[in-house]
C-alpha cells in the first residue's frame, strides 16, 4: 500500500523504512527516548509499520500497529519529523493505518478495552 500526499508518500513497505531516521525520531519522544535500537527494531519487525516519506525519499513520519490481525489492533510510536509538524503527516499515518486491508474491522486497542470492561 502506498498513498501520495500533497508533498509526502506514506507506504506499509518495510523495505522503505530507514531505521536511522526512525532511531532519531524517536529518541526525540518522551516515552521511547530510552529504547534501544535492539528493541526498536524487534518492534518494527513485529508489527505493521507505516512511514511517510518526503519528496526526496526521506523518511519523516513512522506509525506502527500491535496486533494479532484478529479482533484488535494498537497503535504505537506515531511521530513525525519536527520540520512537517502541522502539515497533516500525523494524521495521514493514522488514517493510512485505519483504512489498511489488514486492519479493517478490527477494534482499536482503547475501544476494544473499553468494550471488555463493559461486558463483564
Amino acid at each position: 500500500m502506498e498513498q501520495a500526499q500533497e508533498s509526502f508518500t506514506i507506504s506499509d513497505e518495510k523495505a522503505r523504512l530507514q531505521p536511522e531516521r526512525i532511531f532519531a525520531l524517536l529518541a526525540s519522544s518522551y516515552w521511547a527516548d530510552a529504547r534501544s535500537r535492539e528493541t526498536i527494531l524487534k518492534s518494527i519487525e513485529n508489527s505493521l509499520c507505516f512511514g511517510a516519506y518526503d519528496e526526496n525519499g526521506e523518511q519523516i513520519g513512522f506509525a506502527r500497529c500491535v496486533t494479532g490481525y484478529a479482533t484488535m489492533f494498537w497503535m504505537a510510536d506515531v511521530i513525525v519529523d519536527e520540520r512537517f509538524r502541522g502539515r497533516g503527516v500525523g494524521k495521514a499515518l493514522a488514517t493510512a493505518a485505519v483504512r489498511h486491508e489488514r486492519l479493517r474491522g478490527l477494534a482499536t486497542g482503547r475501544r476494544g478495552l473499553q468494550i471488555e470492561r463493559g461486558a463483564g
